[in-house]
């Protein structure tokens, strides 16, 4: 007998995504309420969870029944994984094997930087009489983890460095290469030392033995893994044993289906563009665009269709876009709604995208979000609104350096660096976080005086200058 088709799913990218899946999950219970928490939904970040227990929370409260209790389903984030959080069905019921749980933990991030900092100091000295600076390498070594988190990420092995540049190329590919050398020599050795994995070498263990967990003893309940786009061989793995299980489901976000054969083959060999993870995902499937049903099934037209076209076709594959010359006018429906708004300064440009977000607290019931890959835009947004007492919520999260905390270590140093001077060491000193072991108002008190006593010409560095 043959084997079922891989079940694949998508959501129209004019759909609401989390909306769409609850409702579908809701479908997949069939009115039996102990049902739906049998259901494991895999999904990308701790942030979806989230997202999707209070599009569950929004469908029970457009339901009559509302305030009925609601079960629900099991989800688990894939992108932030522990042990305890992936290998939670081995099958039939069970929970997690031997070889799982015997799995060694990630090493720390800054542990892991630590260490690097210092085999990057070491190769220094001996590659150069001048050896670097801690802050650089510091630097380096960061840089060095997004490398051993990238290769881990494709498979591939340190061991071939060398193959990377020949003999006869520039002596600084050669420095270079003695340089990432320290990754195949050095690293293995701390690591084991350490008793730790990298956290993307970890994160492949984990998610290639739920894989071979299932696919040995294929689990008894529905499996749904929804917004995941592969991009990681052990993910792509994952993905086609759910889509392969007989009540399992992989839903896809926004899965553009308009293109031809040619559009797609562009696609897929086109890193930069949006839909190439999902095009490298579906080639791993061995499954066409085309048989890619909808979630739950096709939904009635939204009134968006033009503007969805309109956007398939600003996102087409470079290569492709003379196809554009042949394009009929856009319907005035496909860019209701678009404004563009030219401003003379990134302030002003923050200040009306903070306008703009403001804006929609005057329309009950919407929502609004900024899209940008400018951090600093995205900071002064947030500032602008907490002048209006709006607080946003920023996937990003906030950096270390940019909390209270963070802030008042930053002056800290800056004062040591400066030797004592007046500015810096006032401004450290008027934090909030600062008290020197005083009562708040008597050490505000004494700064008050201080900064009386050094106004005038710089006393010298160090305490000596200030007595």
């Amino acid at each position: 007998m043959l084997p079922a088709p891989p079940r694949i799913f998508t959501i129209a990218p004019d759909r609401p995504f989390l909306a769409t899946l609850a409702r579908g999950l809701m479908r997949l219970a069939e009115g039996d309420p102990l049902r739906l928490p049998r259901v494991t939904v895999l999904l990308p970040t701790r942030r979806a969870v989230r997202g999707l227990r209070e599009a569950f929370l929004r469908l029970c409260g457009e339901d009559e029944s509302a305030g009925a209790p609601l079960l629900l389903p099991r989800l688990r984030p894939i992108g932030d994984l522990d042990a305890d959080e992936l290998a939670f069905d081995g099958g039939a019921g069970e929970g997690a094997d031997d070889a799982t749980l015997a799995l060694p933990p990630a090493i720390p991030d800054l542990r892991r930087s630590l260490l690097l900092t210092r085999l990057v100091l070491e190769w220094s000295e001996r590659e150069d009489s001048r050896s670097l600076l801690p802050g650089q390498a510091a630097a380096l070594a960061r840089a060095l983890a997004r490398l051993i988190d990238a290769a881990a990420t494709e498979g591939a092995d340190f061991a071939r460095l060398k193959d990377l540049a020949p003999d006869d190329l520039a002596e600084h590919w050669q420095t270079v290469l003695r340089f990432l050398d320290i990754l195949p020599t050095r690293w293995p050795a701390l690591l084991e030392a350490e008793g730790a994995l990298d956290p993307a070498t970890r994160r492949n263990r984990l998610i290639a033995r739920q894989a071979a967990l299932w696919r040995r003893s294929p689990p008894r309940h529905p499996v749904v893994a929804a917004g995941l786009t592969g991009g990681i061989p052990a993910l792509d793995e994952l993905l086609g044993v759910v889509a392969g299980l007989a009540e399992g489901a992989v839903v896809l976000a926004g899965l553009d289906r308009s293109c031809d054969a040619a559009e797609w083959a562009e696609v897929a060999a086109d890193p930069a563009h949006p839909q190439y993870l999902l095009a490298r995902l579906l080639a791993a499937l061995e499954i066409s665009p085309d048989a890619v049903a909808d979630w739950p099934e096709r939904p009635p037209p939204s009134g968006r269709e033009d503007r969805t076209r309109l956007v398939a076709q600003a996102l087409r594959p470079a290569a492709l876009t003379d196809a554009w010359r042949r394009l009929p006018p856009a319907p005035r429906a496909a860019v209701a709604g678009l404004g563009r708004y030219d401003c003379a300064s990134p302030q002003d440009e923050a200040a009306t995208v903070a306008l703009l977000l403001r804006r929609q607290l005057e329309v009950p019931g919407a929502t609004a979000a900024l899209v940008t890959p400018d951090r600093e835009l995205a900071r002064r947004v947030a500032a602008e609104l907490r002048r209006w007492g709006i607080d946003i919520d920023d996937s990003a999260g906030l950096p270390l350096n940019r909390t209270p905390p963070g802030a008042f270590l930053r002056l800290v140093l800056d004062l040591a660096a400066s030797g004592l001077a007046p500015v810096p060491l006032l401004a450290a000193l008027k934090h909030p976080l600062a008290a020197g072991g005083w009562a708040r108002e008597e050490f505000r008190d004494r700064v008050r005086r201080l900064e009386q006593r050094v106004r005038g010409p710089r006393p010298a560095p160090g305490f000596a200058g200030l007595r």
